[in-house]
């Protein structure tokens, strides 16, 4: 009787970041992966190989599932540029705009968080916190009433 072989894309895989600021060193988050509730071991249930993981785009990581899993998947994340006058721009795209309040206010209702790259770009009242005073000073940006930089 052959053993049963797990496939590693019905796995939950996460990352401990899913976007970092370009500083010319290669970027590897940690990767979680979980069949169920048990957490698999790297080099024993699954290996890990990272793809354009150094310039600013999009990076890519293969999990290939070895031992008692079986297949391939991949995740992505971000590398964005580093721009002196970022404040606001959340999303890294050089521009302030609705994109930048939609990701603060998502991130303050806890449904998607930002990652610690990007969070003093969000904090533009720099009072250590991420809440709706950001989005109204981004906004007043946006509406041309009161700059941030």
């Amino acid at each position: 009787m052959l053993d049963k072989t797990n496939t590693i894309s019905d796995c939950t895989i996460t990352l401990s970041h899913t976007s970092y600021i370009y500083d010319e060193t290669e970027k590897e988050p940690i990767v979680t992966v979980k069949d169920g509730t048990k957490t698999l071991v790297n080099g024993t249930d699954y290996t890990v190989s990272y793809l354009d993981n150094k310039n600013v785009g999009t990076a890519e990581i293969i999990v290939t599932g070895i031992g008692q899993y079986s297949g391939t998947t991949s995740l992505t994340f971000e590398i964005i540029a580093k721009v002196d006058s970022m404040l606001g721009d959340v999303n890294g795209d050089g521009k302030i705009n609705v994109t930048d309040i939609t990701k603060v206010a998502v991130h303050i209702k806890g449904k998607k968080m930002l990652d610690d790259a990007v969070l003093q770009y969000a904090d533009v009242n720099h009072d250590g916190k991420i809440n709706v005073s950001d989005i109204t000073k981004i906004a007043a940006h946006i509406k041309g009433k009161k700059l941030l930089f």
